[in-house]
């Protein structure tokens, strides 16, 4: 059985790895609403007095997503999938 994801998921800083975070110390959560093949994922961030906001829509039945980042503004093609228990998403990014 896969896991649904659906809720509101925030980042405990206390206990994440900062790796590759180009937020740095930014508040981070994620409003997840999981609906047949799509996970539709709104991330929320807040540094500094500052907030951004993102949607993006995963399909897991191989359809594939393209979006730009907002952080970067790169133009990001994925593939997500379900391996198993795991939900799995692999890209590639182009800068623009």
């Amino acid at each position: 059985m896969r896991t649904d994801l659906t809720g509101t998921w925030e980042v405990v800083k206390s206990k994440s790895d900062k790796v590759n975070n180009p937020l740095g110390d930014a508040e981070i959560k994620a409003v997840i609403v999981q609906s047949g093949p799509e996970i539709r994922i709104t991330r929320s961030y807040s540094a500094n007095g500052k907030e951004l906001s993102q949607q993006i829509v995963y399909f897991v039945d191989g359809r594939g997503e393209k979006y730009q980042s907002p952080l970067t503004g790169n133009l990001v093609n994925s593939k997500t999938k379900w391996e198993g228990k795991e939900l799995v998403t692999r890209y590639s990014a182009r800068r623009t």
